[in-house]
């Protein structure tokens, strides 16, 4: 039996779950990425948002998220469409 845990283990991170507060009623949680939780919104047309633990929040929308340089960026836009939100 090994012994071995993973940083998230250990740190009680589940990548299933928000770990910061959203109230938009338009999100829906795609999954945690390094500091993000990430989501994809449609209150103000298809958009990705991403919420830190400083509590800010930003937001792109779809036309560079799939090229962006960004790694956190391009893991949302993949979940998206994984998820069925995008095509």
């Amino acid at each position: 039996m090994s012994h071995l845990h993973t940083v998230k283990e250990l740190l009680g991170i589940e990548e299933d779950k928000p770990r910061y507060e959203c109230d938009c009623m338009d999100c829906e949680f795609l999954g945690c990425y390094e500091k993000y939780d990430l989501y994809f919104c449609t209150a103000d047309g298809p958009e990705l948002v991403f919420r830190v633990p400083e509590g800010k929040v930003t937001w792109i929308s779809m036309d560079g998220a799939p090229h962006s340089k960004q790694p956190y960026i391009r893991e949302a836009y993949r979940l998206a469409v994984q998820q069925g939100f995008l095509s």
